[in-house]
């Protein structure tokens, strides 16, 4: 058996218009206090040219992705807030798998 394998996990999604300010503050607070046992990073990134963002979370494997718990109580209020900024049927979520062994 090889190693274990990181596992991505991806929402991508496309802001309403003018709430980019807003998002910033969410997505600051978001990075602050997204962290698991396993995880071993989370970020926001910004499509060039687009009002669309993608959160990236990273996990050491697939055991880590399948045990995060976001039922944490700011966290659920900030993905609360956050949902309010989302235009309706734009997220779109991936997991990726390493196949690659180092």
């Amino acid at each position: 058996m090889g190693v274990m394998s990181n596992v991505i996990f991806t929402a991508k999604y496309k802001l309403k218009e003018n709430t980019e300010e807003q998002f910033l503050e969410i997505a600051k607070e978001l990075k602050a206090i997204v962290k698991a046992e396993g995880l071993l990073k989370y970020d926001i990134f910004k499509m060039q040219n687009k009002n669309e963002y993608c959160e990236m979370f990273v996990f050491e494997n697939a055991e880590a992705y399948e045990n995060y718990d976001d039922s944490d109580e700011m966290l659920s209020l900030l993905l609360s807030k956050l949902s309010d900024l989302i235009v309706e049927g734009t997220i779109e979520y991936s997991t990726y798998e390493n196949f690659l062994e180092d």
